[in-house]
């Protein structure tokens, strides 16, 4: 089965910085190249002192070294969020607003304020995350809704609570020739979407200045949802921080099963226990073990599916006999 496939931004990794920024080894690159002058110096005239007493800590040259260093790292910091702006896959804020731009893109307003309630609720609007994958589809915008990518376009602007869409055409099975699927998974609960927002949809790309020709009027449908628990039981060292460890890994497990809540997409056991494991700063492993209480197996939703975790819980047991 053909299917389009949007690039996973988030996947590319980290922007590398052009310039890397390091003040230790600003510090000893300047201070290795007043050496070296320095000492060309006192070649010409042996009075000078020797460059070694320039560096103690009470000494303003030593200062002097540092300060300069310190504005090189940061200067080389500014160039990195420079490059950093112009590239779609970490540009933020109103960087990301004026790249959308170039496409005639706004950030989207999801729930409008209302000034009328106490307090005042304000208006929420499009995450970076989202804008950022509305700017990545626009190019498909230049086509009617025919390939893929371009009805995938059309049914995201077709309302702003749609977390992501399905397209099937008759190579799928599942509609004849000159029929389209589309799947809608919605932002809100257990992604269930509401009549309103298949409507919205359906008006979208059935218009026609949208739908092709040779198209028949598109089928539109809410995402079954297939429900499961998350459980992780972590088997910890003794120490302080096992809360902390704990809440880091239901963020991850969490961001892990969300980022799983679309059509078709596998959750596996494997994957939750990866995300689950975390290390510290040096490379060392956080957690001796990871167990995964639930799911027991793997769920695989079909093309018209979506699993959503109803309930995600992460519990810690500390390991106390200790082997030294």
């Amino acid at each position: 089965m053909s299917r389009f496939e949007d690039i996973d931004l988030a996947r590319l990794g980290g922007v590398p910085d052009l310039f890397p920024a390091n003040y230790e080894a600003e510090v000893d690159a300047i201070r290795a190249s007043f050496i070296a002058r320095w000492n060309a110096k006192r070649a010409i005239n042996p009075a000078l002192p020797a460059a070694d007493t320039l560096f103690l800590e009470n000494n303003s040259t030593l200062t002097l070294i540092e300060e300069c260093a310190w504005r090189v790292t940061l200067a080389k910091q500014q160039y990195n969020d420079a490059v950093r702006a112009v590239m779609l896959a970490s540009t933020w804020g109103i960087y990301l607003e004026h790249r959308a731009s170039e496409f005639g893109l706004t950030r989207r307003v999801i729930d409008p304020v209302n000034p009328q309630a106490i307090p005042p609720v304000p208006a929420v609007l499009e995450s970076d995350e989202e804008l950022r994958r509305r700017r990545q589809m626009a190019v498909e915008a230049v086509s009617t809704a025919g390939p893929y990518g371009a009805y995938i376009w059309w049914a995201l602007e077709a309302h702003p609570q749609i977390k992501s869409v399905a397209i099937y055409g008759p190579e799928s099975g599942l509609v004849d020739p000159g029929e389209v699927l589309v799947i809608v998974l919605d932002k809100r609960g257990d992604g269930t979407a509401p009549q309103a927002v298949l409507d919205a949809v359906s008006s979208k790309l059935s218009a026609a200045t949208v739908r092709p020709l040779t198209d028949r009027p598109v089928f539109v449908e809410a995402a079954e949802i297939i429900l499961y628990d998350v459980s992780v039981k972590l088997t910890v060292l003794p120490g302080p921080d096992n809360e902390l460890i704990r809440q880091r890994v239901l963020a991850r497990v969490t961001a892990h099963v969300t980022d799983r809540h679309k059509a078709e997409a596998i959750v596996t056991v494997s994957g939750i226990a990866a995300a689950a494991s975390i290390v510290d700063e040096q490379g060392k492993a956080l957690i001796e073990e990871v167990e995964v209480i639930s799911p027991a197996a793997n769920i695989v939703p079909g093309p018209k599916e979506a699993a959503f975790a109803q309930s995600i819980t992460v519990t810690t047991d500390v390991l106390n006999d200790l082997v030294l």
